[in-house]
């Protein structure tokens, strides 16, 4: 059996030497150097990305020699895209450069944050936000040690209060995504089934089980127009629902 290549990697791959997409007023953007958009906060695009098994979160520590927040814990991963790529190529590049994996991610929203994230540089960031749900028990990380220091799984609900208690062991930038968390809406679809295929087949046949106790109903005029009044009477919506026959249990496959 031939083995899959490894995950290629880009050298250097955050490189202080380089050009990121800085917003103006207008929306317009402009090139700008990395560090010199923190030394003077300018607002310049960014992605961050959540990774989920369940109700647990990918979290990781920077490494000892990052050029801020060395050795706090973040998200799985985070970068700003090079001038002219776009964002979600950043945002799987930087799991390849950091954790050595790609994902098929979904964008579920933008948050803008502006933190001072020490020796003279500010983080002011218009970020695009990027999830993905996974089975951990296939997932085989590939650390990049100038990257990040360490990993750890966590519940969603423990990383707030312990962030919360201990706001020092945790960057700026994932302290504000937990104090917006609901809003951010970065935990829908947590607690659904692991993406295993033994996951995938329980809720098939969960499915499956389903279908033959659902009764088959009728279209009536609330499916006709939009809008429909709310309150129509219990008999009037009785008459528009049936009963399945023998004929009517008619098994659905996903």
């Amino acid at each position: 059996m031939r083995s899959e290549p490894p995950i290629q990697r880009r050298v250097n791959s955050d490189s202080d030497q380089r050009l990121i997409p800085a917003v103006g007023p207008d929306g317009r953007r402009t090139p700008i150097d990395k560090l010199e958009a923190h030394r003077l906060g300018v607002l310049h695009d960014a992605v961050s990305v959540f990774i989920f098994d369940g109700d647990d979160m990918l979290i990781q520590r920077r490494a000892a020699g990052k050029y801020h927040c060395a050795g706090k814990w973040a998200n799985a991963c985070c970068t700003h895209p090079d001038w002219g790529e776009d964002s979600a190529a950043s945002a799987r590049r930087r799991l390849r450069e950091e954790l050595g994996i790609d994902l098929e991610l979904t964008e579920v929203g933008e948050t803008t944050y502006r933190a001072d994230v020490g020796g003279g540089l500010i983080e002011h960031e218009r970020v695009r936000l990027f999830r993905a749900h996974v089975d951990r028990a296939g997932l085989r990380l590939d650390l990049n040690p100038a990257e990040v220091g360490a990993v750890r799984w966590v519940n969603c609900q423990a990383l707030r209060q312990e962030a919360a208690e201990h706001p020092d062991r945790f960057a700026p930038w994932l302290r504000i995504y937990l104090e917006r968390w609901d809003r951010l809406s970065l935990a829908a679809g947590m607690g659904r089934p692991p993406s295993s295929a033994f996951g995938k087949e329980k809720a098939r046949a969960s499915r499956r089980a389903l279908s033959f106790l659902t009764p088959q109903r009728e279209a009536g005029p609330m499916d006709r127009r939009a809008g429909g009044s709310p309150d129509r009477s219990i008999a009037a919506a009785q008459s528009h629902f049936r009963w399945p026959t023998r004929t009517s249990y008619r098994p659905r496959f996903p």
